[in-house]
């Protein structure tokens, strides 16, 4: 009996010890976890103080957003207490969708997305004031007036016709009279949302990170951030290293348009030109479709005041020129 009794005390002891051994494992597995959940504001704005609330955080995690382009920002500054963090979203974050990663240690977990309001379109420093184009057949002189907000009121297109339009700007729209009559719609991101012309709408859409995808009837594909594609139309961007430094409107836009009949279609154009079509390609194209290299000029301050190449579908001299003010 004795004999037993003592197997008895000596399992119990092994026993003990094992389980003591397995807890120590699950608790040194659960320090490295992070237990952590998170309410994330539905929309932000750049250079705005953010606030997330939850549970579970600490003081030594790191607050990271990930782009769609799975570029990775740590945010140096954020704050955390137990139930809250706070930080500055910078101001350079383009508008999009990020991916909220917490990492404590070597662990990351993700608390959700983060949808960044696109900045406004702010007309400081140069704007352009006249655009000149030549596809080879009906050359045409854009000349643009400003208000005293510094927004476009007046454009007149001199070509084969004179075409004038005046613009009223209104609380989510823009009216442009004259020569056309066209409405504008925005949506809460100052971008276009629609087209209203003739008594036809179009619509205008943009992918989750800010990029133009259709507007009035037109395809617009951006990849690695550069405009790659419009309606049936491509551009090459092989070794591309010059920067669209122009962020008031996309001038890769106008490329794909100069050898196109682009005097019949001002109402398309208006809305890029009014920085209404979220972000502009990343860089400058070096050729057209057909492979034609596309040379440019730049001033001073490296803004573009000349296109020109030669255009495969036309074949002959296409250019366009800026003037800034």
């Amino acid at each position: 009996m004795k004999i037993i009794k003592t197997i008895l005390i000596i399992c119990n002891i092994c026993l003990f010890a094992n389980c003591s051994k397995d807890n120590d494992n699950q608790i040194k597995d659960t320090n490295n976890i992070v237990w952590a959940t998170a309410i994330l504001p539905e929309l932000i704005e750049v250079a705005q103080e953010i606030t997330i609330n939850g549970n579970g955080f600490m003081n030594g995690d790191i607050l990271i957003l990930k782009n769609n382009e799975a570029i990775k920002t740590e945010i140096s500054d954020a704050k955390f207490t137990e139930k809250q963090i706070k930080f500055l979203l910078p101001e350079d974050f383009a508008g999009g969708n990020y991916i909220v990663i917490l990492k404590r240690g070597n662990i990351e977990s993700i608390l959700g997305v983060l949808k960044v309001k696109p900045k406004p379109v702010i007309i400081q420093g140069k704007r352009i004031t006249q655009m000149s184009f030549s596809d080879s057949y009906d050359p045409a002189t854009w000349t643009i007036s400003y208000d005293d907000q510094m927004r476009i009121n007046k454009i007149n297109i001199a070509t084969y016709q004179n075409m004038d339009y005046e613009l009223t700007y209104e609380d989510k729209r823009i009216i442009v009279s004259g020569y056309e009559n066209i409405i504008y719609n925005l949506d809460e991101n100052g971008r276009i949302l629609s087209t209203e012309k003739d008594g036809i709408t179009n619509s205008w859409t943009f992918n989750e990170d800010n990029y133009l995808t259709e507007g009035d009837k037109q395809k617009y594909t951006y990849t690695d951030g550069n405009l790659t594609t419009l309606g049936f139309r491509s551009l090459i961007y092989d070794n591309a290293t010059q920067e669209n430094t122009y962020k008031k409107m996309d001038l890769v836009v106008w490329i794909y348009w100069i050898p196109m009949y682009f005097n019949e279609n001002p109402s398309i154009l208006i809305p890029h030109l009014l920085g209404l079509c979220g972000n502009v390609s990343k860089y400058l194209p070096t050729a057209e479709e057909y492979g034609n290299p596309i040379e440019y000029t730049f001033d001073e301050e490296n803004n573009v005041t000349k296109i020109s190449f030669e255009s495969g579908e036309l074949g002959g001299s296409v250019y366009a020129e800026f003037t800034y003010e």
